[in-house]
């Protein structure tokens, strides 16, 4: 890969003191409608970018990708944030990352946060991959049974 052969050190983070990484970046930025979206998170995969660095709010590249995916609607994209998850999900990510909707917010697990959003196609990845079935929801004591039923 280009980045690896550069020597790129892909987990470095912004300046922008939030605990950014490229991996973050690309994730919050890139729409997943474009090819780049996945060729961008794959290259930097590939040149060893850390899957499990959060940022200042808390969010792992996986729990970003977790939030890309609840407002997203399309089709099309949808698939590609799960193409992503199963990518970052391969080289180490953690299913049972909470995600933080704003800084300072409860930490919520991924699972439930895509149950919530009725983007039940993330939470199979997500179960597929070890996720824990029975986690709670801290705001209210909710399962994904509890969701879904």
């Amino acid at each position: 890969m280009y980045l690896h052969q550069k020597h790129a050190q892909p987990h470095t983070t912004t300046a922008g003191g939030k605990g950014r990484t490229a991996l973050h970046l690309t994730i919050r930025h890139l729409k997943p409608s474009t090819d780049a979206f996945l060729h961008v998170i794959d290259a930097l995969l590939e040149a060893g970018a850390d899957v499990s660095m959060p940022d200042t709010a808390g969010n792992t590249p996986l729990a970003l990708l977790i939030k890309r995916g609840s407002v997203t609607t399309e089709a099309p994209e949808i698939r590609r944030v799960q193409t992503a998850m199963e990518m970052v999900l391969r080289w180490g990510g953690d299913p049972n990352t909470h995600v933080v909707k704003t800084a300072g917010a409860v930490a919520v697990p991924a699972l439930l946060t895509a149950v919530n959003h009725q983007h039940y196609g993330m939470a199979r990845v997500l179960v597929a991959n070890g996720a824990d079935i029975n986690c709670v929801d801290p705001r209210n004591g909710c399962t994904a049974l509890h969701k879904v039923g």
